[in-house]
């Protein structure tokens, strides 16, 4: 298993999409942990995130919370799937940003033994959290 290391431009967040127009059935990231919190939307196609116990399959829409720390891998099943992944670090946020964001991760990531929620796609929340990301990623 790897440790990630996330480094980008904006301190302690990573952020990365992929539109779903390549062909990329069957990419594959094996296990690996990271200290981020790692938000994980499947915009086109499907996806399989696997866990050392459980495993989730994304569709359209869907969406996984991924705790920190916690060992996990990702399978693309669909020829032309589309992501948008976003990664950050709770404690390298400002304390008026933390005071603002903590108050949704709270319902999602209740302490570290928790590994992920999953947010389907047909639920308001979901589609809300899912359209500020992408909202994002077009910005």
């Amino acid at each position: 298993m790897e440790i990630e290391v996330v480094k980008n431009n904006l301190s302690g967040i990573r952020f990365s999409s992929q539109d779903g127009s390549v062909p990329c059935m069957g990419s594959f990231v094996d296990f690996h942990i990271h200290d981020d919190i790692e938000i994980l939307v499947c915009n086109r196609g499907t996806m399989k995130v696997s866990f050392l116990n459980d495993e989730v399959l994304l569709s359209v829409g869907d969406a996984i919370v991924i705790n920190r720390r916690v060992p996990h891998s990702t399978l693309v099943v669909e020829e032309y799937t589309g992501t948008t992944l976003l990664q950050f670090r709770i404690e390298k946020l400002r304390n008026y940003e933390f005071e603002n964001i903590n108050k949704y991760l709270a319902s999602l990531i209740l302490g570290d033994d928790k590994e992920y929620t999953y947010l389907a796609a047909n639920e308001l929340h979901t589609q809300k959290i899912v359209s500020v990301i992408n909202a994002i990623r077009d910005e």
